[in-house]
């Protein structure tokens, strides 16, 4: 289940397979529901997209028109969590892989190679309120992961091993995770946090109007990663709003012929 950001709707699925939407005001069900293999449900921080994870694929809605904007095939078997950058512009899935892979929310392509490390379901992923770090619930383990480099940074054992649910507290410091009647708690460790990874804060560098920073933060990533098409497709767009048509149509071909070879 999860709330819409502004709180007036709370979406629900079941093993019944029908997944509803209910009113916060009055808990009087919104329109009819939907049905489907429903796994998991979260919307995007602006409440514009929900996204869906089921049996075979995950699918994007407009929340407002009940319509489906995309879909795609991420795990083998089942898709069984997700959650959002804090920023939208990624979407991280885990599956019964069991890997984490992460997507791209303009191209809803996946992003960078599949995070590896659990060996059982990923049945639950949350990520911290600054954007910076991930964490994942699976084969009886929970697992701390950098965003910006993917990389695993903490391991630790819960309380009871069916950890259904992860999260991270308001303030940032902890992780929790719980089962059916269980709840466990860990500190983050010192050092685990850095600086918001730079496709992040260029998103924001971008909406606040500062397109020279968002350049030079997209340029930096295109230096670390010379393959990493996304980078080129936001460079392009940034570079399109400060009128360098030319420099904006060389990183539009560039990040198209990276994604088709």
């Amino acid at each position: 289940m999860d709330f819409s950001p502004d709180g007036t709707v709370l979406a629900t699925s079941a093993l019944d397979g029908v997944m509803k939407f209910w009113c916060t005001k009055t808990w009087q069900m919104q329109g009819e529901p939907m049905k489907g293999n429903v796994f998991c449900i979260r919307y995007s921080p602006s409440g514009e997209l929900l996204a869906i994870a089921t049996t075979k694929n995950i699918q994007i809605y407009n929340p407002g028109t009940r319509k489906r904007v995309a879909s795609f095939k991420a795990h083998i078997k089942r898709n069984l969590s997700l959650a959002w950058t804090p920023d939208g512009t990624r979407l991280l899935s885990g599956g019964i892989d069991p890997t984490i892979r992460e997507w791209d929310s303009l191209t809803w392509q996946q992003v960078g190679l599949p995070w590896t490390g659990h060996t059982l379901d990923v049945s639950a992923i949350a990520i911290h309120p600054d954007g910076t770090l991930v964490a994942s619930a699976g084969d009886n383990h929970v697992r701390l992961w950098r965003l910006s480099d993917r990389r695993n940074i903490g391991i630790f054992e819960p309380s009871s091993p069916l950890c259904s649910a992860i999260t991270f507290s308001v303030d940032g410091r902890h992780i929790l995770s719980g089962d059916q009647d269980k709840i466990s708690e860990w500190e983050i460790p010192k050092g685990a946090h850095t600086k918001i990874p730079p496709i992040t804060t260029a998103y924001h560098a971008c909406a606040t109007g500062d397109l020279s920073t968002a350049e030079e933060l997209l340029t930096q990533e295109i230096h670390t990663d010379a393959n990493d098409y996304t980078s080129y497709a936001h460079r392009s767009f940034v570079m399109a709003r400060k009128h360098n048509w030319d420099h904006a149509l060389e990183d539009a071909i560039k990040a198209s012929y990276i994604y088709s070879s």
